[in-house]
């Protein structure tokens, strides 16, 4: 069984990540470029229930295909966001 289409968020979910939304932002950006440089077009998008659960928002939804690509950037990324907030640390 192949797994079934997915958006950014899907991908947070699955890997147990916080969904805030600088990361979804940055994340979708490097998701859709890195998809329309393989591709050489945009992800399809739906129009879905926004993540909070009040109205609707358009969402780039990427074939199966892309899921290993995918989660090699939300990695990336998200352990290079976790380095800059240890490096800059919290106010109390």
């Amino acid at each position: 069984m192949t797994d079934p289409a997915f958006t950014t968020i899907d991908l947070l979910r699955a890997e147990g990540i916080e969904i805030t939304p600088p990361l979804s932002w940055t994340l979708g950006t490097a998701l859709r470029e890195a998809y329309q440089r393989e591709t050489g077009e945009l992800p399809e998008k739906q129009l879905r229930r926004k993540t909070d659960g009040t109205g609707s928002h358009c969402f780039a939804i990427y074939p199966a295909r892309f899921r290993p690509e995918a989660l090699r950037i939300v990695r990336q990324i998200v352990k290079a966001t976790q380095a800059e907030e240890a490096r800059q640390g919290r106010l109390l």
